[in-house]
């Protein structure tokens, strides 16, 4: 199963030596969009205007399940640029306190360095699902050759 990326308002597989996969449905595009919204599946549901049962057939479908890997992809992607973001004006603050023109407290040290240590942590989490991915497709792809 590879990801869906949204092309044009649909979601499609970057993957262009495969046939052309379906696009999500409306029913499948508000479930998509509520299953990365909210943390459990009641809810979920009721925010797709669906009953649970049929939120979860519909969750239970490949291409819906790659949807929502690609979303939460893409989700742990802008919290990384944002995290690296002020990461890297944490740096600039820690290097004006060690010039001596910016006051050197404790919680602004403190602040700087977890702000730091956040972008390593958010940096390693999307390398290890880049690479569970693609783990993943191999296996996939190993599968469907010997099957």
């Amino acid at each position: 199963m590879s990801a869906m990326v949204p092309v044009g308002g649909k979601w499609r597989s970057p993957d262009e030596s495969s046939a052309a996969p379906a696009a999500l449905k409306p029913a499948e595009i508000r479930a998509v969009a509520a299953a990365l919204e909210h943390t459990d599946q009641a809810s979920a549901a009721s925010a797709a205007g669906m009953p649970l049962r049929t939120f979860q057939r519909v969750l239970a479908r490949d291409h819906v399940k790659a949807a929502i890997a690609a979303g939460t992809m893409e989700r742990l992607r802008r919290v990384t640029l944002a995290v690296s973001r002020h990461a890297e004006c944490a740096v600039d603050v820690l290097g004006e306190m060690a010039r001596g023109t910016t006051p050197a407290t404790s919680p602004r040290v403190r602040a700087a360095v977890a702000l730091i240590e956040a972008a390593q942590r958010a940096r390693a989490s999307e390398d290890q699902e880049r690479r569970l991915a693609d783990v993943e497709r191999l296996v996939g792809e190993m599968s469907r050759r010997f099957s």
